[in-house]
């Protein structure tokens, strides 16, 4: 039911059709929105795509003393460099583009008196990021949907190192984990059944080219873009190259080791950058692991079978190679294969490490994943000594217990359309009455 009523509140997204539909039905004259509607004051594009003219304000900006830690720091320049404009942008315009932003969000919720932000996905954008940053440090409450893999279930937080966390109340919402399968971690998992084949150049180039002059002959962003372009070419032929030279490990070079099953996050990707915080940079992530293992103990690698160019510079897998008792895998491996072979699994945030859970193996995470908090999951810097990691016995009924806990916090509705494929019975107009409600409570 709605709540008694609030102050303003700024939408940040919304632009796919439910959510476009629920935002539109209860937003009110003191509200904001920064998505792609015709009610929206400002277009999420012009942030994305650095339009800084077009970001008007009614009163000149103010001074803002607010710094960030380095990790979030860290995460917003990753973030920055997801959209292609991005790779125009050296680090030191990065760093005063995070300057203007951080007054310009700062200047517009004083001046509104925003009391609330609302994101329709975490955020995992230059911009969103950066809001986002300044309203915690304002002490403006934010909230965030977050779709699971659970059928018509989604997560729904404050703050981004909350993903996870078992609710200290009981909510309201049914439990799910009857609808589990424990002892048996594979899946079939949407997202992965198509594996894009690795297109040449020139198709890779025009790719990135026509989608943009269309863009740009709408009128929908100021520039194509073509040093940005050039620059993702130039590090996609350095990729194909170190590809074709790749030196893969066999499974028998480890075949009689016990070992941690480290598969990689596909990157950009919010599941790193900002749920991984620092180990958003994987290799690290790797590095600290191996410190923490002893020495006997192997780590094996997979790359993400749909991994590209981004985020794998010759520098990651230098770093990786130089660890011993390390492997890396061909992306071909059987994952399965892998995590049932393995004595524990290590993931940032994926899903491998829910996998694990299921497999009832020890689970390692660097970051704010979702299962977090299950047992017989640990973040790698509480990482216990390996022969107290090795006395983990999977009890299912505690983890059922947690799960119906956690779902207990999780409303019952799509936020992410990608997910309506999953859901059988999902209808567009229910779905939207039951995110007005959502965003009214």
């Amino acid at each position: 039911m709605p709540s008694s009523p609030r102050g303003p509140v700024l939408y940040w997204g919304f632009t796919t059709h439910d959510l476009s539909e629920a935002v539109q039905a209860i937003l009110r004259p003191d509200d904001l929105w920064v998505g792609k509607n015709s009610r929206c004051q400002y277009s999420i594009i012009d942030f994305l795509e650095f339009r800084l003219e077009r970001l008007t304000l009614p009163v000149p900006l103010q001074q803002s003393e607010l710094t960030f830690g380095p990790e979030l720091t860290q995460s917003i320049y990753a973030t920055m460099q997801r959209e292609l404009i991005g790779w125009q942008t050296g680090q030191v315009e990065k760093q005063q583009l995070l300057r203007f932003y951080q007054r310009w969000f700062v200047t517009l919720l004083k001046h509104y008196q925003i009391q609330q932000i609302w994101f329709a996905y975490i955020p995992h954008e230059g911009a969103s990021l950066i809001i986002y940053a300044v309203a915690q440090a304002l002490g403006i409450r934010t909230r965030m949907f977050y779709q699971s893999l659970m059928v018509n279930r989604t997560f729904l937080i404050e703050r981004i190192e909350d993903m996870g966390k078992l609710p200290q109340h009981a909510g309201q919402w049914r439990p799910f984990a009857d609808t589990i399968t424990f002892g048996k971690p594979e899946q079939d998992l949407f997202y992965m059944r198509t594996l894009p084949p690795v297109v040449s150049q020139l198709r890779f180039g025009w790719r990135s080219f026509w989608p943009r002059l269309k863009a740009k002959l709408r009128g929908k962003i100021a520039h194509i873009g073509v040093i940005a372009i050039a620059a993702r070419l130039a590090q996609r032929r350095q990729w194909l190259a170190m590809q074709a030279r790749m030196q893969w490990d066999s499974t028998e070079s480890f075949a009689n080791k016990a070992f941690v099953y480290v598969p990689l996050h596909l990157q950009p990707e919010l599941t790193t950058d900002p749920l991984g915080g620092k180990y958003g940079d994987q290799a690290l992530f790797i590095e600290m692991l191996r410190l923490k293992l002893p020495p006997d103990i192997a780590i094996v690698i997979k790359e993400n079978p749909k991994q590209e160019f981004e985020s794998r510079s010759q520098f990651f897998w230098q770093r990786l190679r130089r660890l011993p008792e390390t492997y890396v895998v061909d992306p071909g491996v059987n994952t399965y294969f892998l995590l049932h072979q393995s004595a524990a699994v290590a993931t940032i945030t994926g899903t491998a490490g829910w996998e694990g859970v299921l497999a009832g193996k020890p689970v390692v995470v660097g970051g704010a994943a979702w299962y977090q908090d299950l047992p017989g999951v640990w973040q790698l810097d509480e990482l216990p000594e390996w022969q107290n990691l090795m006395k983990f016995k999977a009890d299912f009924t505690l983890t059922r217990n947690a799960l119906d806990c956690l779902a207990s916090s999780m409303p019952e509705v799509v936020a992410d359309p990608d997910y309506q494929t999953i859901h059988p019975e999902y209808e567009s107009h229910a779905n939207q009455l039951k995110l007005r409600e959502i965003l009214q409570s």
